[in-house]
């Protein structure tokens, strides 16, 4: 079964209500703070409460809204819900996105990106960038060459026997293949699972929604913050 990388709006919504939350107690308690530090100075015409108050509704009213707008539009949240990308990334893990980064960019061998799945659109893929356009790929016993040169594929990782591994993906040899210009070939960090571009071919550049960048929630609490390589 192919993997998705569902959006996970709940969660995004959570963050941007516990960020507001967290403005908003830091405020309160800033300005408490300050004019127990002050109070034998005399309070100016703006130190009032209602001041404080107000801008505090005017951020989740007038500026909150906005700022949310601006988020959505710049950056999504998914999460990993299988194993293809281990040990890189794992299940479970909440990926923060930019779904700007390639209107300027060119992907990269080695980039990771988010992308619609080219056998069902209305799911999303996380894989890693192989080859780019112009680029011959070539799978040999395991080991990946791009336009004839064995690469160093760091990401990979195998764990599953052949037998085990052909019910999820193509054989761990694959006869040279060329990347049409506009295109890119991507595999999944974990070989033996999941569908890549050996079963279904290059991905179509306009079909790259996004680049993660850090992770944001994971089981491991050690990981939280961590940067996407």
């Amino acid at each position: 079964m192919a993997e998705t990388a569902d959006y996970a709006t709940y969660t995004l919504d959570q963050l941007e209500h516990a960020a507001g939350l967290a403005f908003a107690v830091f405020v309160a308690v800033n300005a408490y703070k300050a004019a127990r530090k002050l109070r034998e100075l005399r309070l100016r015409r703006y130190n009032r409460w209602y001041t404080y108050v107000s801008l505090i509704l005017a951020f989740f009213y007038l500026i909150h809204p906005s700022l949310k707008q601006l988020i959505r539009m710049n950056f999504r949240s998914y999460s990993i819900p299988s194993s293809t990308m281990e040990p890189t990334r794992l299940v479970g893990d909440c990926l923060v996105s930019d779904v700007r980064y390639y209107r300027p960019h060119k992907p990269q061998r080695g980039d990771i990106v988010i992308f619609t799945y080219p056998l069902d659109r209305t799911k999303e893929l996380i894989r890693r960038v192989i080859a780019v356009e112009g680029g011959s790929v070539e799978i040999r016993d395991q080991q990946v060459y791009i336009d004839g040169r064995k690469i160093e594929d760091r990401w990979a990782a195998h764990g599953e026997s052949t037998a085990m591994a052909s019910d999820f993906s193509s054989d761990d040899n694959m006869a040279p293949v060329r990347v049409p210009s506009g295109f890119i070939f991507v595999l999944g960090d974990n070989r033996d699972r999941g569908l890549d571009s050996r079963s279904w071919g290059p991905v179509d550049v306009r079909d790259i929604i996004a680049k993660p960048l850090y992770v944001y929630w994971a089981k491991d609490r050690s990981r939280i913050g961590a940067g996407i390589r």
